[in-house]
């Protein structure tokens, strides 16, 4: 087991960020979080979520009709926060062992993403682990906000109890779309 230096870890965010856009094909908004309190790295959101034109136009006011005339009021969205958590895999068999220690109020919208980094070719292997902090939180064992994570990235069903999480990076960006809606 052999974690990543910072610069390694930036380079496997932004790895994750392009698998997103480049499968996204421009539905969803990603970037790097400035504030970390909500436990990612990565935030994403649905991007072009406007208003209808007929919603708009039912407000009674002409007043309030002029203010929102020429701008798009956007609606509410969710907002998914990732953290990325990798490590370079020294030999075929590695297992991935990860310790995770998360606030519970923060972990509303938290999803892990856990990814092998390959050094040599600076880019992450073609298999991941997606899973949500609610999903990881009733699968590991915890001691107080700390978690830990163990999987091989075999995908055997029944293999590990993450096998079942384990998924292709190009996929990632359809089960984001699929939480977000």
């Amino acid at each position: 087991m052999t974690d990543l230096s910072i610069k390694e870890k930036e380079t496997l965010e932004n790895k994750i960020i392009d698998c997103i856009i480049d499968e996204a094909d421009d539905r969803l908004t990603v970037f790097k979080a400035k504030d970390f309190a909500k436990g990612g790295d990565i935030l994403v959101k649905r991007k072009g979520e406007y208003e209808t034109r007929s919603a708009r136009l039912e407000t009674k006011s002409i007043l309030k009709r002029i203010s929102v005339f020429g701008r798009s009021p956007k609606l509410s969205r969710r907002e998914i926060s990732i953290s990325v958590n990798g490590q370079i895999r020294l030999n075929k068999g590695q297992v991935f062992k990860k310790s995770i220690s998360i606030k519970g109020s923060s972990a509303q919208n938290l999803y892990f993403v856990f990814a092998f980094f390959d050094v040599i070719r600076q880019d992450i292997e073609d298999k991941i682990c997606f899973l949500s902090f609610s999903e990881i939180k009733n699968l590991s064992p915890a001691a107080g906000d700390a978690f830990s994570f163990e999987t091989d990235f075999s995908g055997d069903a029944g293999r590990d109890k993450y096998s079942n999480f384990i998924i292709d990076k190009k996929d990632l960006a359809q089960k984001l779309l699929n939480i977000i809606k």
